[in-house]
């Protein structure tokens, strides 16, 4: 019908069918478990609302230029977006009315942004190529590239250096870290990796089929691993890495349905009660259902959204056979707001925004309560035991210091010196290591890196 898709039959033999209003424009989705999926357009053909199989809208507002100026979710809440003349965003607020912002230069290329709480960071160019970057605690990195825009030296804020040289063909053939040390690619006509080799001189190789496929491939501890696939259909069959066999079936869709597993002692082929079988089945949509082994069973069962709603979980080898059944509950954004465990106590988060934990309730009764700065990371949890858990973060968003006190009133952070019980500081080197923790029941810990980052 005018061109339209109307029905996919897939593979294992389930069906989605489509619809489409007079103007071709898709309007629902019907999937293979029988959700319905709407969708409704303006008169310039430009999506304004989607509603999910559970009734849940959500709603698009654009400007002139017909890009989204508001989106605004299933909870009422909005998110707005700005544009310059040339379409280029420049600014985001979320519906938390957190604002972040971009800016350009000239010729369309970022320069700076912004984040919720203040901080910049600025981006120059060169040759319409990113040639720096300058962070918001006055750090810098740069990067070097070939007129074809290649990549060919890095060079991070305490000033090691990496480097990469190509073949002729453009494919990577060297790296050169910043203690000197190199790792070789090597490749064959068809672009496939075939060799590297290390930093100490050891090799890894790899072998394909000629189709591509890897059949084999040797470690740098020279520990071999082969592959076999089936001739029907072209997927993975088995994997013998030394003494361990692992074979695999899938269904039509590509989704893994088996996997067996067992160890083979020289030449004689497994007995069958040697191997350990874990095997796998999904519902309609794709979505898995069922996981089974010799131990255990599990089942997902989940709503006309995806969402998962009920977990049973069967053990037979513990003593007795034991079943515990998880259900679980959304909100409109179909975020999880509330967990009942196998003992009937129900767990609870109360969430803000685009689902920022707020607080962690056990049978309504609250047990951990959050405060979160502009960028919504936690700087404060109250416990129930009234302990107050205090943390701040530096320019680069990393945890500069920890404090756990007993509650004081007043505003979360606030806390008297006597009421303190632990203080944590963290200390960074300009190219993001931690260099030291100050504790005030440790003591002072101290660490140190050699050029690649590796602790010593």
């Amino acid at each position: 019908e005018n061109g339209n898709l109307l029905e996919h039959i897939r593979a294992d033999g389930t069906t989605v069918h489509y619809a489409w209003d007079s103007k071709d424009q898709l309007i629902k989705i019907s999937d293979a478990e029988g959700g319905l999926w709407l969708r409704d357009y303006d008169t310039r053909g430009r999506l304004t609302e989607a509603i999910d199989p559970l009734g849940n809208k959500t709603e698009y507002a654009y400007n002139l230029m017909g890009l989204p100026i508001g989106i605004t979710d299933a909870s009422g809440k909005t998110r707005q977006l700005e544009y310059n003349s040339s379409g280029q965003l420049t600014r985001y607020v979320d519906c938390s009315a957190k604002a972040s912002e971009w800016a350009y230069d000239a010729r369309g290329q970022l320069v700076q942004f912004t984040d919720a709480a203040g901080q910049v960071t600025r981006y120059r160019h060169e040759a319409g190529q990113l040639a720096a970057i300058r962070y918001p605690d006055d750090t810098e990195e740069h990067f070097e590239r070939d007129a074809e825009g290649r990549l060919l030296s890095h060079i991070d804020a305490l000033g090691r250096r990496t480097e990469w040289d190509y073949t002729e063909a453009g494919l990577l053939a060297k790296r050169v870290d910043a203690a000197g040390q190199s790792l070789r690619y090597q490749w064959d006509k068809l672009g496939q990796l075939t060799a590297l080799r290390n930093e100490n001189g050891r090799d890894a190789e790899f072998h394909y089929d000629p189709v591509g496929r890897l059949l084999a491939e040797t470690g740098f501890d020279g520990a071999i691993t082969r592959y076999e696939y089936e001739e029907a259909t072209g997927k993975l069959a088995r994997a013998i890495d030394g003494q361990r066999i692992t074979a695999y079936t899938f269904d039509p869709m590509g989704r893994l349905t088996e996997r067996r597993a067992a160890l083979q002692t020289g030449d004689a082929a497994p007995r069958e009660q040697d191997w350990q079988v874990e095997r796998f089945a999904y519902d309609l949509n794709g979505n898995l259902a069922l996981a089974t082994n010799a131990d255990s069973r599990l089942q997902w069962f989940h709503d006309p959204a995806g969402n998962l709603v009920r977990e049973h979980q069967h053990y037979s080898r513990l003593g007795k056979p034991l079943v515990g059944v998880w259900l679980h509950e959304y909100d409109a954004l179909n975020q999880r707001i509330a967990t009942v465990r196998p003992d009937g106590h129900r767990v609870s988060w109360l969430t803000y925004g685009s689902g920022h934990l707020l607080a962690l309730q056990l049978d309504e009764r609250e047990l951990v309560s959050y405060e979160r700065d502009d960028l919504h990371r936690e700087v404060a949890r109250l416990q129930g035991n009234r302990l107050l858990q205090t943390q701040q973060w530096d320019a680069m968003g990393r945890l500069s210091e920890q404090v756990l006190a007993h509650e004081a009133k007043g505003p979360p952070g606030q806390t008297a010196g006597g009421n303190r019980l632990l203080v944590r500081r963290y200390r960074y080197d300009a190219g993001g290591q931690l260099t030291d923790i100050n504790d005030t029941r440790r003591g002072q810990l101290a660490y140190r890196y050699d050029p690649v980052g590796r602790l010593l």
